[in-house]
């Protein structure tokens, strides 16, 4: 298990400035033939890395943030994949500390604790649908990633 180091929140990092604004807004990141996934407190349903905004946060940057604090990675966020039904922005976010992806689990950063309770790489193709938190979501995550 790779440990993330303690640190201030950084700065939200985008490939583009986009000014969609969302409710929600998450990562997928892919590395190789595994996608960074978080396993929730509630319900135990697998994710990605994402969650509410706060007043004034462009989706990109809520994307960035939520992942920061759910997994401790600093990533990279590109264009929009896909506004899903309920509203959640979906963005390709790119790995920038490549480490991090060659295990396959990460800690839980204190900052996801109370929502977190495990980061992992996964091959979601190894997955079913009642695995997930949404599980009405299954197939669409599994066509981005293949993207």
């Amino acid at each position: 298990m790779l440990t993330s180091a303690a640190s201030a929140q950084p700065a939200c990092r985008t490939a583009v400035e986009e000014p969609e604004f969302a409710f929600a807004a998450g990562c997928l990141i892919r590395h190789g033939d595994r996608m960074l996934v978080v396993r929730h407190r509630f319900g135990g349903g697998l994710g990605v890395p994402g969650g509410r905004s706060s007043a004034n946060e462009s989706a990109q940057c809520v994307a960035h943030r939520e992942t920061w604090e759910e997994t401790g990675l600093n990533v990279l966020v590109h264009g929009m994949l896909k506004r899903f039904r309920n509203g959640f922005a979906l963005y390709r976010c790119e790995l920038t500390d490549t480490a991090a992806g060659e295990v396959d689990e990460l800690a839980v950063p204190h900052s996801g604790r109370s929502e977190i309770t495990g980061v992992n790489w996964i091959d979601p193709r190894d997955t079913r649908p009642a695995d997930w938190r949404f599980p009405r979501d299954y197939p669409e995550i599994l066509r981005l990633f293949g993207e």
